[in-house]
């Protein structure tokens, strides 16, 4: 990113990744992960991956409180999320 982001929204960038790493550390029981905080044109990307335990939805398995959290930060910035073993948001940014 070359310029700076609305103050707000730089705010709710650190606390969702902040939030996927505790994440990884308490839960996903994995010993490798990545993060990556990326602008292309009008929107951002993040990407947190790990090779750890993931979510596996299709079981029924329910999200956590943060997750559900960052999922709800998300739609309120018309962005889009999907997680499991990795979790790629992508927020507009105009």
């Amino acid at each position: 990113i070359t310029t700076r982001l609305d103050l707000d929204l730089e705010v709710s960038i650190y606390r969702m990744v902040q939030e996927l790493l505790l994440n990884v550390v308490n839960h996903a029981q994995a010993s490798e992960a990545i993060t990556d905080v990326k602008q292309e044109g009008n929107a951002l990307f993040i990407l947190v991956q790990d090779n750890g335990v993931g979510y596996d939805t299709a079981a029924g398995q329910n999200f956590g409180l943060g997750l559900t959290t960052i999922m709800n930060k998300v739609r309120l910035l018309n962005g889009s999320i999907n997680a499991g073993t990795k979790v790629t948001i992508t927020l507009p940014l105009d």
